[in-house]
């Protein structure tokens, strides 16, 4: 019971899939960082199912965009706040006060404007070749990243720290050698997104001088990308 508590903690949390939580429940002790791979294989099988029942390139795109709406664009936000940051801190200003700011510049939205349309372009390629397994693999090990990024680094975050302290390592290694086992036809990509996702956590910061939960929805954004240009680079051959 206390692990289905803290599956519906990160679908609540990481997604906008609806949650009846009872007003007791403490959230605070949520182990639901645990739980962050399922919520990219969950998202990923229902993105898809339209694309697989009615095989029409228009309903391709449709799936692409409702992965994007099923976790609420959240990481693009968080595109938008960090390219903001970076340009900011470039300009001499306080990258962390703008990172924090509502209000958004007219760079990160281009920014977010473009990898919304790699990631469509992506999505949308590999579901027409077929790629089903691989798409799925992508949000499922792009976000085992992060939780290996969360309990391995430190960010400037109380929730991220809510999150790598309501954890301990066994129960990471557990769960990483779980996605490893149900992806280990595709390692090489377990293999790349770790690292394309190690490399850019420590790019940003070294741009911003700190990292935060904006920086880790830029990275899950990025390794998304990759992903799909990786795979779709080799659909053709």
């Amino acid at each position: 019971m206390r692990y289905l508590f803290d599956i519906k903690c990160a679908f609540s949390f990481f997604s906008i899939l609806p949650m009846k939580f009872e007003d007791k429940e403490d959230f605070s002790s949520s182990k639901m960082i645990l739980f962050l791979p399922l919520v990219g294989v969950v998202l990923g099988f229902i993105s898809i199912f339209p694309f697989i029942m009615i095989q029409n390139p228009l309903f391709a795109i449709f799936s692409a965009f409702l992965y994007l709406f099923l976790y609420g664009f959240l990481h693009l936000e968080a595109v938008v706040d960090v390219v903001d940051a970076v340009y900011a801190k470039m300009s001499g200003k306080d990258a962390y006060k703008i990172i924090k700011e509502p209000s958004v510049g007219a760079v990160g939205v281009l920014w977010g404007v473009s990898f919304l349309l790699l990631k469509v372009a992506g999505f949308s390629y590999l579901l027409l070749h077929g790629k089903y397994f691989e798409i799925v693999a992508i949000l499922t090990i792009s976000r085992a990243s992060l939780v290996y990024l969360i309990v391995s680094e430190s960010f400037k975050s109380s929730f991220v720290d809510s999150l790598k302290n309501s954890v301990t390592k066994k129960e990471v290694f557990i769960m990483m050698g779980l996605v490893g086992l149900v992806f280990i036809k595709v390692f090489y990509l377990f293999l790349l997104l770790f690292g394309v996702s190690l490399f850019l956590v420590k790019e940003v910061e070294k741009r911003l001088g700190f990292k935060n939960g904006d920086v880790l929805g830029f990275v899950l954004e990025s390794v998304e990308i990759v992903g799909f240009l990786s795979i779709g680079a080799f659909c053709g051959i």
